[in-house]
């Protein structure tokens, strides 16, 4: 029954509800569709540089996870955030795929929101953009998967991947980032085993 009510969380609040706003936005944007998003000046002509491309994205990447970080703790640590709103998150102790979208419909539209605007804010490239959001919800699905296919934690101590965030799930009062790991270090919310053999590998 878990199974089948995660699913049908995932469908109202990641298919239902936005496609019925996409709909009313294709309905009013006719004039983009005519003339294409360059003739309105909305696309650049030239795509940015490598360097430009992968430091962007970068950057979005370190941004984001920051702000997370602070945002997911406080809903950790305020009992009527956690109440009301991120403990649909923590129903499931060993997620699975489906768990990275199971949320509180405020807290999916919260953290879509921040992906975007970290982006926007930054004024990036719109194709660093869409490959911030794609490697966002790549990371995210990774998390939450279950397995470690990852390499970036077996070479980077300060990654955090799949076990990182099952040992978040395991113990919620630890373990908020979602990528890296350096506020967790520095605010002492590591998962105590990980802390050790981060020291071991260094």
């Amino acid at each position: 029954f878990s199974l089948f009510r995660c699913f049908l969380v995932l469908y109202l609040t990641s298919f239902l509800l936005p496609g019925r706003s996409r709909l009313r936005f294709n309905q009013t944007s006719t004039l983009a569709q005519v003339l294409g998003p360059s003739q309105l000046g909305l696309l650049p002509s030239n795509a940015p540089s490598l360097g430009e491309f992968f430091l962007e994205v970068l950057i979005c990447l370190i941004l984001f996870d920051g702000f997370f970080h602070f945002w997911h703790r406080q809903h950790h640590n305020s009992r009527v955030l956690y109440k009301n709103v991120h403990s649909v998150h923590h129903q499931f102790n060993a997620p699975f795929v489906w768990v990275t979208q199971y949320e509180h419909p405020l807290e999916l539209f919260t953290v879509g929101v921040l992906s975007v605007l970290v982006p926007i804010s930054l004024g990036v490239h719109p194709l660093s953009q869409w490959a911030w959001l794609l490697l966002a919800v790549y990371l995210s699905v990774d998390a939450h998967s279950g397995y470690d296919f990852g390499v970036l934690d077996k070479v980077f101590p300060l990654w955090g991947g799949a076990v990182h965030h099952d040992r978040h799930h395991l113990n919620p009062r630890t373990n908020y980032q979602p990528f890296f790991t350096w506020f967790d270090y520095y605010y002492g919310t590591i998962f105590k085993e990980e802390a050790v053999a981060t020291k071991k590998m260094s």
